[in-house]
C-alpha cells in the first residue's frame, strides 16, 4: 500500500525506500522487486506499468512517471536554459528518481514519450 501510494504521488524508487525508513517499517530484502511488482495488479496504475519483452517481469515505467511529474510542475516544454534544467533536475532527484531517469526526463515531453520505442 505504501509503495502504490508513493508511485501514485509521482515519487521515485529512492523516495519510496526513504518512506520505509521514515515510517520505521522493516524494509524487506526484495524491496526493488516489490516496487516493480506493486502496480501489476492495479488498473489505476496501468499507464505506468511497462511489460518486459519476455512478459516475465512487469515493472514501473519510471521515465514516464518522471516526465509526468516534471510536466505537472513545470509545463510540457523541454527546458532550454542550464539554470532551468538544473532546477528541474533537482526537483526530480528530490522526488527520488535515479539520476539517469532524471536526465532522460529532461529531454522528453508527454507527447514524445511514445516515440522512444
Amino acid at each position: 500500500m505504501l509503495i502504490r501510494e508513493n508511485i501514485r504521488k509521482g515519487r521515485g524508487r529512492g523516495r519510496i525506500k526513504q518512506e520505509f525508513y521514515r515510517k520505521k517499517i522493516a524494509m524487506p530484502g526484495n524491496i526493488d522487486e516489490l516496487i516493480d511488482m506493486a502496480n501489476t495488479e492495479s488498473d489505476e496504475f496501468s499507464e505506468f506499468v511497462d511489460d518486459d519483452v519476455d512478459n516475465l517481469v512487469d515493472g514501473v515505467d519510471w521515465l514516464k512517471l518522471a516526465v509526468i511529474a516534471r510536466t505537472k510542475k513545470y509545463g510540457n516544454d523541454i527546458p532550454g536554459e542550464q539554470k532551468e534544467k538544473a532546477k528541474q533536475l533537482r526537483f526530480l532527484q528530490y522526488r527520488g528518481f535515479n539520476t539517469d531517469i532524471c536526465f532522460a526526463a529532461l529531454n522528453h515531453t508527454t507527447e514524445t514519450l511514445d516515440e522512444r520505442f
